[in-house]
């Protein structure tokens, strides 16, 4: 009887040993991290633990990556969190290829990293930074990162000169930007610093076409061009509608640009960027030809900026900020340069 039990334990063993229970900070293709058996990866300091989690008041499961130190768990990053595991059949592994890859009683796929760059000897790793990361473990050089594929947080690093201090900065649900320490006396998040916005920070504000300036009553006006959409929404200081041109362009006609200084320029959902040194009269000239391009900026850093579609979220400063150049029909400009369509408007 002794020999078929010495059997039976080498072959449970055996049989488990792909199962990644331990805390190490590494995962190869040939090791799952299993939810019902509490594997998890800790970075080799010890700062932060990516595992299976629940959080209040639910039992969906998620995988994430949380603070080591914390004692009330605070993810700072999640894979699966638009579809969550209902049970703890969930497993994360990493493909021969280098994709991560959550599944659910064995087979229902629940989340995938989708990379598109590819690896023989793929290494999923979490770093000493939090970054979670699929190493080529051939080159060291990475396939994939959580701090590049995430659209939730925003990755920064300092150098603290006390480091047990556990501190991280978060934008809270009215916009107001906290800096927070981790308390370990009371096991709280203690927040030391709160950077107070003002309603020029509100995204889109003021409506399409509208400028938004904090020292002005109303804070919000149109732009030079253009009228309230709703004037009597705008009357009672509903500026959501924003404004539109006096004179709607017509691609057929001739049309210009006024500057407008001082702006944070327009968001940059439906924008194109010409990284070339080109002149500020090439810009301009790309911007005309295309019929549904309204604005563009030249700047230091992109080049030539050009936006197509309503011109979102902007707002005026006393001083800094950038040129944006607006386009508007022949008639609404006060006049033309004979060798340029751009009148200025420093507002």
């Amino acid at each position: 009887m002794v020999l078929p039990l010495i059997l039976l334990s080498l072959f449970t063993f055996h049989s488990l040993s792909t199962e990644f229970t331990a805390a190490l900070d590494a995962l190869s293709s040939n090791q799952t991290l299993a939810d019902a058996a509490g594997g998890t990866l800790v970075s080799e300091d010890e700062s932060f633990e990516l595992g299976f989690f629940s959080p209040p008041n639910t039992g969906n499961r998620y995988v994430g990556i949380w603070f080591k130190q914390v004692s009330l768990q605070t993810p700072i990053w999640v894979a699966n969190k638009n579809n969550p595991v209902t049970d703890t059949s969930g497993v994360l592994t990493i493909s021969p290829t280098g994709n991560i890859i959550i599944t659910s009683n064995q087979t229902n796929l629940i989340w995938s990293s989708n990379s598109t760059m590819l690896s023989a000897s793929p290494v999923l790793q979490l770093l000493d930074t939090g970054n979670l990361v699929v190493v080529n473990s051939n080159t060291g050089s990475y396939l994939w990162q959580s701090f590049v594929y995430n659209t939730t947080f925003v990755y920064y690093s300092f150098v603290n000169v006390e480091d047990t201090i556990i501190s991280r900065f978060v934008v809270n649900q009215t916009g107001l930007i906290q800096h927070l320490t981790w308390n370990q006396g009371s096991g709280e998040w203690v927040d030391i610093a709160t950077l107070q916005a003002d309603s020029c920070d509100t995204y889109d504000l003021c409506g399409p076409y509208a400028i938004c300036n904090i020292n002005e009553l109303p804070i919000c006006h149109c732009m030079d061009g253009f009228v309230p959409k709703v004037p009597v929404e705008w009357n009672r200081l509903d500026w959501t509608g924003g404004c539109v041109a006096k004179t709607e362009l017509n691609c057929s006609e001739a049309a210009g640009f006024r500057r407008f200084s001082r702006l944070k320029l327009p968001d940059t959902s439906y924008f194109l960027v010409n990284r070339t040194e080109i002149s500020r009269v090439d810009c301009e000239e790309a911007c005309l030809k295309n019929c549904s391009c309204m604005g563009f900026a030249q700047t230091d850093i992109s080049g030539c900026v050009v936006w197509s579609g309503e011109l979102l979220d902007m707002r005026e400063y006393n001083e800094g900020g950038q040129d944006l150049y607006v386009r508007l029909a022949a008639s609404e400009l006060d006049k033309f340069f004979t060798m340029s369509s751009v009148m200025d408007k420093n507002v």
